[in-house]
C-alpha cells in the first residue's frame, strides 16, 4: 500500500508541473523535456507506439 500511495503522491505532482508549464505556454517537446521524459520513439519501431503519460495529460488540458 506504501508503494501505491507514494507512486500516485509522485504522478499528482508530474500532473500539476505539467499542467503549470501548460498555463505557461509550454509546448509538449518542452514540457517532455522539462519532467524528464525520454524522446519519444522512432516510427516503424517494434510494437505499437503508446502516448505517454506526459502526452495524455497535456492532450487533456490543451483540449479546446
Amino acid at each position: 500500500k506504501k508503494d501505491i500511495q507514494e507512486r500516485l503522491t509522485r504522478t499528482e505532482k508530474k500532473r500539476e508541473q505539467i499542467k503549470t508549464l501548460v498555463a505557461q505556454g509550454k509546448s509538449l517537446d518542452e514540457i517532455r523535456m522539462a519532467v524528464g521524459d525520454p524522446p519519444p520513439a522512432a516510427p516503424g519501431g517494434r510494437g505499437p507506439n503508446f502516448p505517454t503519460f506526459t502526452t495524455v495529460v497535456y492532450n487533456e488540458l490543451t483540449k479546446k
